[in-house]
């Protein structure tokens, strides 16, 4: 027998691959020794990851473009501009760092940080005994007097001492100094419920829902030039909400335990003058959204407004709501997986003539989906975010990507409600559908998921519509871990110009135009689904 040795050779297709590889492999060792050899004397610039709120002027703001020093934010395409922003580069500078923003709301920025999600946060954060507990703080670098906002045709428009604001309606922002301590140094005072950012402060103000506003002086003087309806009650010095230096004083917070880089940040913190400072708060003040503006914010008509938003912010909108689809569609798909599986187990039958092992295995994983459907069913989907985005960062190390987070949050809620959903189409199902199964030889196991869980789950096919539409509405709550989805643009945008009522009609439209038509396609879904597939059997000859 002859062999025929063409086999034993490479072919030529195989041997190009080989060369092809081979050239790949030498051109990225000449460009990669090329970048070594340039980059030989100096060593990659460190990064530091900067936790910023980014809604509050002149402190940080959001923005579409780089204009006036603005930084993108880390994972998106928007930027961060404001006096905060300036500073944190001219330290990153000193201190030897590239600067990377991330952006959080208030209560999440207080998480992040001791979760490790940034390096170190900078939001004109006091350092309480209170933080301290969790977090290191470097040297103040800033001592900001707590100053009353107040309407500038108000009855508290001239007080010049706390007396003169007895009695007063007053709130400021959550969790801070001002609301839990100062806002009470005002005798009598109708303290009103916290809220969670300067811009709903503004507009409670401006509503008449409150009468004082309480703020840092630097936030309270970008308020005032951006709404000439407001003015600062004109009270000597600190207006005696500031009992000691120490209560005004403003650091940059850090993880416990960062002492290297709080040594770096205070050593870059002592080569910045406060006439620098003030020379940066200066400038953010005249650069804010509000004075950019080429019209005039104050007197513009509600369509105005509405068609300047659109302007501005459409693409925004457009891709929040993209992305809210999307996580409402992925979030239900996988949660309707998730359900169909646990609602077959929490529904499976107890074979009670079965094994031991095989009764205690289906009694431990009845139990498992059990607790699994508590707990979820049991919690706000908004409370779930928090814990599981940054209990898992600080507990375990975990740093989730947002997104990644928000699907997976959305999945596992859809998941424990589908559960009982799923459990009720199967027991629907007439019992002798089963009978009939096992009748012709198919295991318990076998007629649950190839008989009945198919028949269940055609009767709730309506129900996992309305899952859908609840989760587009719901990826709102998703914006306490920053993601980027369609209420979480809407805040950006009301914070810029403290204009709520046009952002959330506009908001409110694009959500209910998501949910018509989606809610349009169920009914065309269901139609088809519930016209076709009628079947009977017939006896063979």
């Amino acid at each position: 027998m002859c062999v025929n040795d063409k086999n034993d050779r490479p072919k030529p297709s195989v041997q190009k691959a080989l060369l092809t590889l081979l050239a790949i492999v030498l051109i990225f060792g000449v460009f990669s020794s090329h970048a070594n050899a340039e980059g030989i004397d100096s060593e990659p610039q460190r990064v530091l990851r900067v936790g910023v709120e980014g809604m509050t002027v002149p402190c940080a703001w959001t923005q579409s473009n780089d204009a006036n020093g603005a930084v993108p934010i880390a994972g998106t395409n928007q930027y961060l501009c404001g006096f905060e922003i300036e500073y944190m580069k001219r330290i990153c500078a000193l201190a030897g760092y590239r600067m990377e923003v991330y952006k959080f709301d208030w209560d999440g920025l207080m998480m992040a940080v001791p979760a490790g999600k940034v390096d170190c946060a900078v939001a004109m954060i006091s350092p309480t005994d209170d933080r301290r507990q969790t977090m290191d703080f470097t040297v103040p670098y800033y001592y900001a007097d707590t100053v009353a906002v107040v309407q500038k045709d108000g009855p508290y428009a001239k007080a010049d001492s706390v007396a003169d604001l007895t009695g007063a309606r007053a709130t400021s922002m959550l969790n801070t100094t001002w609301y839990s301590i100062q806002v009470d140094r005002i005798p009598e005072v109708d303290k009103k419920p916290a809220m969670e950012n300067v811009p709903a402060l503004v507009v409670a103000l401006q509503s008449d829902k409150v009468d004082i506003v309480l703020l840092d002086r630097p936030t309270a003087e970008g308020v005032v030039a951006a709404n000439g309806d407001l003015c600062i009650a004109p009270m000597p010095g600190t207006g005696n909400f500031n009992t000691t230096k120490e209560e005004t004083a403003v650091s940059i917070a850090l993880p416990k335990g960062s002492e290297a880089l709080l040594a770096e940040l205070n050593a870059a913190i002592a080569k910045i003058s406060p006439e620098d400072l003030d020379a940066m708060i200066a400038a953010a003040c005249q650069h804010q959204p509000m004075e950019q503006a080429e019209d005039n914010i104050a007197t513009l008509s509600f369509f105005e407004m509405v068609g300047l938003l659109l302007r501005e912010y459409g693409p925004g909108f457009v891709k929040g709501a993209g992305i809210a689809l999307l996580l409402a569609l992925f979030g239900t798909l996988f949660g309707t997986m998730i359900g169909c599986t646990t609602g077959a187990v929490a529904a499976f039958p107890l074979d009670e003539e079965g094994s031991f092992l095989k009764r205690g295995c289906l009694h431990a994983a009845q139990a498992i989906v059990s607790f699994y459907v508590w707990l979820f069913r049991g919690t706000p989907m908004m409370v779930q975010a928090m814990v599981i985005y940054y209990g898992a960062a600080q507990l375990l190390g975990w740093n989730m990507n947002p997104m990644w987070a928000g699907l997976f949050i959305i999945s596992i809620n859809t998941g424990a409600y589908m559960t009982e959903t799923v459990r009720g189409g199967i027991l629907s199902v007439d019992a002798g559908q089963m009978e009939g199964a096992e009748a012709i030889g198919m295991s318990t196991f076998q007629s649950m998921f190839r008989v009945i869980l198919p028949q269940g789950f055609k009767s709730i096919i309506p129900q996992i519509g309305n899952y859908l539409i609840s989760n587009i509405k719901d990826t709102s709550l998703l914006s306490v871990i920053t993601v980027g989805e369609l209420f979480y643009r809407a805040r950006e945008a009301a914070g810029q110009y403290f204009r709520f009522f046009e952002v959330f009609f506009i908001v409110s439209l694009i959500y209910l135009f998501l949910t018509t038509v989606v809610t349009y396609l169920l009914h065309r879904l269901e139609k088809k689904v519930f016209t076709t597939g009628n079947y009977s059997l017939e006896e063979k000859a």
